[in-house]
């Protein structure tokens, strides 16, 4: 890092602790012995012991395989016994905080999450009087309880979506203008509900939405270790940031002093022309990272190796190049076909005729995967 004295709502690229594990690599057993190894851990923390460390991660499913890594690398080292950190996800954040902290994030204030099959049969009635007001338009088409209930389910992704993405609801009359087509203006109509009736239903039973509840909880976390930045290191591993709270959190914890975030198989050979390429194409496998990094402020080059991290293999290299976005392909007529004959052993193409052939093969060959227990797949 530079400039330490720099304000903390003011971090410049060059302070954020961002590291990378790339592609190829098995992303919890590199994490599990850095965090194992002194020397490792010093480098990303200064010294610490392993207890001290708390370990954010994005699902219940990595932390407790993290953890069952971690005692299984310890054992093979000859170590009987161990204190892990503290492990937890990212959308745990809540009142179960370490005590220090839990003070100064209370949550009793905000009312508790409404159910998903409660928030469902709230919306049926909303919908359905929509409907009933005209909003299919003039023709005798009339909402079925399938039909009525796959819009409901529509609506829900719509809020959901929404939420994740903190986006300002004010203006949505704007996207469907006088002059456009009637159906548009039936379908703002119809997302409206969510802005002008929705809020009102949550009040009447005193619940939130489960989104904009997780929202609120990482927000006040992001504002108390920005306020009063934890004396105990803080790793954040493997999440992508796609959610605009996670994202804001994600920045904090980067530009801790004792804090630490793991991106997970960053391209780390993409030129800078073809970064801003995949930032505009939402459909890219690198476009919630690269997304991720212009919410930080920083680029790619920033990111840093991970400790007892590889760098990018020649595979993961190739396949790379092979996803750049269309416009970024010139340079394809450049790479030697002899130079990646090594990288090419092991790996079959299969020409599949559309995408439902493709989906058979490869359950196919995950299925032979499941039948050899010496093999294994992803």
């Amino acid at each position: 890092m530079t400039d330490s004295g720099a304000p903390e709502d003011k971090q410049q690229a060059a302070e954020l602790n961002l590291y990378n594990i790339a592609a190829g690599q098995p992303f919890l057993p590199r994490l599990a012995a850095a965090l194992l190894d002194d020397t490792h851990r010093a480098s990303l923390f200064g010294t610490c012991r392993l207890e001290d460390v708390h370990v954010l991660l994005p699902t219940r499913r990595a932390a407790r395989m993290l953890a069952g890594e971690m005692v299984a690398q310890a054992a093979q080292n000859g170590r009987d016994a161990l204190l892990l950190p503290r492990i937890d996800t990212l959308g745990d954040l809540d009142e179960d905080m370490p005590d220090t902290l839990t003070a100064a994030m209370p949550a009793d204030d905000l009312p508790p999450a409404i159910e998903q099959m409660a928030r469902h049969f709230h919306l049926l009635p909303l919908v359905a009087s929509w409907a009933d007001a005209g909003g299919l338009g003039g023709g005798d088409e009339t909402l079925n309880p399938v039909k009525l209930s796959a819009l409901v389910h529509d609506l829900e992704s719509f809020l959901d979506q929404t939420q994740n993405e903190q986006a300002r609801l004010e203006k949505l009359d704007m996207l469907a203008p006088d002059n456009l087509a009637e159906n548009w203006q039936r379908i703002v109509s119809l997302l409206n509900i969510v802005l002008r009736y929705w809020p009102d239903q949550l009040a009447e039973v005193g619940k939130m939405d489960p989104t904009a509840r997780r929202n609120a909880l990482l927000d006040r976390r992001r504002q108390n270790w920005q306020d009063t930045p934890p004396d105990y290191p803080i790793l954040a591993a493997g999440s992508t940031g796609s959610i605009r709270a996670t994202a804001d959190l994600l920045t904090l914890i980067a530009g801790l002093p004792r804090g630490a975030v793991v991106l997970p198989g960053l391209d780390e050979t993409a030129a800078p022309s073809i970064w801003q390429a995949i930032a505009k194409d939402d459909v890219h496998p690198q476009y919630a990272l690269a997304q991720l990094l212009r919410h930080m402020q920083t680029e790619p080059q920033a990111v840093k190796r991970f400790p007892a991290s590889a760098p990018e293999a020649p595979r993961a290299a190739l396949l790379n190049q092979a996803l750049v976005p269309a416009a970024q392909t010139a340079h394809w007529v450049g790479l030697k076909r002899d130079g990646h004959k090594q990288t090419l052993t092991g790996l079959n193409l299969i020409e599949a005729p559309d995408m439902r052939a493709e989906a058979g093969a490869i359950a196919l060959a995950m299925r032979e995967v499941l039948e050899d227990d010496s093999k294994t797949a992803a």
